[in-house]
């Protein structure tokens, strides 16, 4: 006669057979070597399609506080020299007497790395283009692509960011837990919780500086590693050693203008494959954000005249850091 415990473990018996016949039969391997895999996987990415979703929210800077949301989905060519992206982002704004406006926008971007990016802004909803927006201007804006040409300096192409950042999320994190191996839509991955390793992300960036020739402010992102505290979770194939899909938290970033900014997303990668090709579009115009400003915002002699704390290049530079999302699809 069985006893209660035999009994116990005799139905239980289905359950764990069917476990050990649905878990994953992968090498073990030491994180470490797992990630060194994924790195040379990296290297030799030709083309990937991404989606993702993230939230976000900001405090004490010019826009005030708020929180949003957005979609992204998005294809990487030419071994990440040139990345389309589309956008569906909403914003909630909160100013200072606590009076509430609500942005939502849908935008296409195409980067091409060291020359220039795109942007065809398809949706632009929000009642703050009765302000600061002229909204004659914004509807001229709209549905027409954008050319924004590097600055000068950065011109030189011999270091493609993207490619760099590919190749960055298995260089320069460390493994603050192994999770085990687990499946991700029916494919074997191994799944690691990390964080930024800043001696080895301060390498990395040397080595980047050595290959563009240019200088290196080490202090300057020392105190940046400093105030980035961001953790995150890889899940890596396990056939490849390809990221199949990524996920960051930024609980409080220090922006340029003194606020501070939280972010938290996942991407997933695909195989490219059936992807409709990115085509560079012919009929751009040159972007000037004078533009898109109401008569009143000019001054003598046609300055513009941004709100306090705004400049014309931040814009242009917060447009170009969309480049720098950490990207690592697996390959083609």
């Amino acid at each position: 006669m069985l006893t209660a415990m035999n009994r116990v473990w005799t139905a239980l018996l289905p359950f764990v057979l069917l476990f050990v016949a649905c878990a994953p039969d992968v090498p073990e391997l030491p994180s470490e070597e797992v990630l060194r895999r994924a790195t040379v996987t990296a290297q030799s990415t030709l083309a990937a399609a991404f989606v993702g979703d993230g939230t976000m929210a900001f405090s004490g800077g010019v826009f005030g506080e708020g929180q949003g949301q957005f979609h992204i989905e998005g294809l990487l060519e030419d071994s990440g020299n040139t990345v389309a992206t589309t956008v569906d982002a909403t914003i909630n704004f909160r100013d200072g007497e606590g009076a509430k406006t609500q942005t939502s926008a849908l935008f296409e971007t195409i980067l091409v790395q060291g020359e220039r990016m795109y942007l065809k802004v398809r949706r632009l909803e929000s009642p703050a283009t009765k302000g600061f927006f002229d909204p004659t201007l914004v509807s001229d804006f709209l549905d027409t692509w954008w050319i924004f040409d590097a600055h000068e300096e950065a011109a030189p192409a011999s270091v493609t960011p993207s490619v760099r950042l590919l190749q960055a999320q298995a260089r320069v994190v460390h493994v603050t837990r192994d999770l085990g191996v687990t499946t991700l839509e029916d494919v074997p991955v191994y799944h690691y919780a990390v964080a930024i390793d800043p001696e080895r992300f301060l390498e990395y960036a040397r080595e980047l500086h050595r290959e563009g020739e240019e200088p290196l402010d080490e202090i300057q992102v020392q105190s940046d590693l400093a105030s980035l505290q961001a953790i995150g979770e890889l899940w890596i194939r396990a056939d490849d050693f390809s990221v199949l899909q990524m996920a960051w938290e930024i609980p409080a970033l220090p922006m340029p203008d003194g606020s501070l900014l939280s972010v938290a997303f996942t991407l997933q990668w695909k195989n490219a494959s059936g992807t409709a090709p990115i085509v560079i579009p012919a009929d751009a115009k040159p972007f000037s954000a004078q533009d898109l400003l109401p008569s009143d915002a000019y001054g003598e002699g046609k300055e513009v005249r941004l709100p306090e704390g705004i400049e014309e290049e931040d814009i242009l530079n917060a447009i170009q850091d969309h480049s720098d999302i950490s990207i690592f699809p697996p390959v083609e």
